[in-house]
């Protein structure tokens, strides 16, 4: 195989890769959390001021000052800003933390979303929004109406499973909050660093067989060489026998020859 065919092979099978590269990645976030997904989600009535729902995305402790979160969201609930902004991002940078949150105002509550401030926020936006339909989706799928939701205490609905789910589908779809583009350069990037060290590779094979080659050429001359040089010594061999042999005939012949003229036969 050429190395033109040799570079086709191995960048059809690079390209081949870079789709189920990114699809296992994004399958694969959904199951271990860290790195910058989403801290905590936080749901809280309006009236009252607290936080019926609580969901902690992977280890609560993978923040440090996660203990201090449901008193950030408290304050938030307090503050003049909440009256006046629907949504908002709020950079809390001695804790290294976002705190989004956006008000649902027909059921009179605020979502709150804690992220590292690695999270892209053009992502956090949409999860926001994404958060706010898994939620009512899940309320209406267990019957819960704003006039039971306004019953609620705090935490109580923790329990409930398909509203976790609905969550956890929409922190899963964003995963850490890198935009796709950005997620697909990285693909991009890793594979041509991947086709750049298979092209080195086939460089470098190519080179071994190129030497091989000719160290075989090498060989195969020497080999001929050797055969002629073989070839040769065997026929002086053979050449000096032979004359060895007519030297010994002739030499016999003379003695005979002396022999018989002593004893008179001449």
């Amino acid at each position: 195989m050429c190395i033109r065919d040799s570079i086709n092979a191995e960048y059809g099978g690079c390209l081949a890769t870079t789709l189920t590269t990114l699809h296992s990645s994004v399958t694969m976030a959904a199951k271990v959390y860290g790195g910058n997904h989403p801290y905590a989600v936080f749901v809280a009535k309006k009236s009252d001021n607290n936080i019926i729902f609580v969901k902690w995305i992977g280890n609560q402790g993978r923040c440090r000052y996660s203990v201090e979160f449901e008193d950030l969201a408290q304050r938030m609930l307090e503050a003049k800003q909440m009256k006046t902004l629907d949504e908002r991002i709020v950079n809390v940078a001695s804790k290294d933390i976002y705190i989004a949150y956006r008000k649902e105002k027909n059921l009179d509550i605020v979502y709150f979303v804690f992220t590292p401030l690695d999270y892209n926020k053009g992502m956090l936006r949409k999860l926001l929004r994404l958060i706010d339909e898994k939620f009512k989706s899940a309320l209406t799928e267990i019957h819960i109406e704003k006039e039971h939701l306004e019953q609620q205490g705090p935490g109580t609905l923790n329990s409930k499973s398909i509203i976790k789910n609905g969550v956890m589908e929409a922190i899963d779809k964003y995963g850490e909050g890198v935009p796709l583009t950005d997620q697909i350069l990285a693909v991009i990037d890793k594979n041509k660093a991947m086709l750049a060290s298979n092209i080195d590779s086939l460089q470098a094979r190519n080179e071994a067989l190129v030497e091989q080659v000719a160290l075989t050429e090498t060989l195969v001359d020497l080999a001929s060489q050797f055969d002629e040089k073989s070839a040769a010594i065997k026929q002086a061999m053979y050449m000096k026998r032979l004359k060895m042999i007519i030297l010994a005939v002739l030499t016999g012949a003379l003695l005979l020859t002396l022999i018989a003229w002593k004893l008179g036969v001449f």
